[in-house]
């Protein structure tokens, strides 16, 4: 096995266990300051469900991107180039914006103008760092590629809030969020692989098992109510 697939399994691994054992204490912290959702009449459940899943998402996939970046530069001796670092610093710092921002609307609720403007400056930090459409596929040229030219970065800011706003409106159903972001991630990770981009891969492989072990944890807890 190469050492590329080999750091792709291990991102999966140390996600999958780094979510598994968050997700219990993100719920035990929402319940305790109330960011939990009360059981109406229509509801199945008869509990508080906690609504703090995505932090313990994000720290799984952060810290599982932070030690794999360490192990590759300090321990394989293997530099990782100024621009992946640069592209991993402003995902990594936007992750956290829109982590807390979810965070505090799912405790106090925050208008969507506001959280709009929060998505805007997430787009505003991750562009310059390199994080940007440059591309698109052509449908009526398989394997061609469009460059957009100017357009990159007003396509980069609808993709980006169009995405985040996409998970946000259907995390109405325990599990569908979480389910819809893995398969999503997984198929990512997969189609990076085949086209050897090994950092793509390793963000996807990250992501993918964070929010699998997260669903997976949440869906139990729930089914023991």
């Amino acid at each position: 096995m190469s050492l590329y697939l080999k750091l792709v399994g291990g991102s999966l691994g140390l996600s999958l266990a780094l979510a598994y054992l968050f997700t219990p204490w993100a719920g035990a912290l929402a319940l305790r300051y109330g960011a939990a959702h009360a059981p109406r009449a229509r509801d199945v459940h008869t509990k508080p469900v906690p609504r703090w899943g995505g932090i313990a998402i994000f720290l799984a996939f952060a810290l599982t991107l932070l030690a794999v970046a360490a192990f590759v530069q300090f321990y394989l001796r293997r530099p990782l180039r100024p621009a992946t670092l640069r592209a991993g610093g402003g995902l990594l710092a936007a992750g956290v914006l829109l982590t807390v921002i979810g965070a505090v609307d799912d405790r106090w609720e925050i208008s969507a103008g506001k959280q709009l403007l929060a998505q805007l400056l997430a787009a505003a930090i991750v562009i310059p760092l390199g994080v940007k459409i440059n591309f698109l596929t052509n449908p009526l040229q398989p394997g061609g590629l469009t460059y957009v030219g100017w357009l990159s970065v007003p396509l980069t800011v609808i993709w980006l809030i169009g995405v985040t706003n996409a998970m946000n409106w259907i995390d109405g159903i325990d599990g569908l969020a979480a389910g819809v972001g893995a398969i999503g991630s997984g198929t990512m990770a997969l189609m990076a692989a085949q086209r050897g981009q090994p950092a793509v891969a390793l963000l996807a492989a990250a992501g993918e098992a964070g929010v699998t072990a997260a669903g997976a944890v949440a869906g139990s807890e729930d089914a023991s109510t």
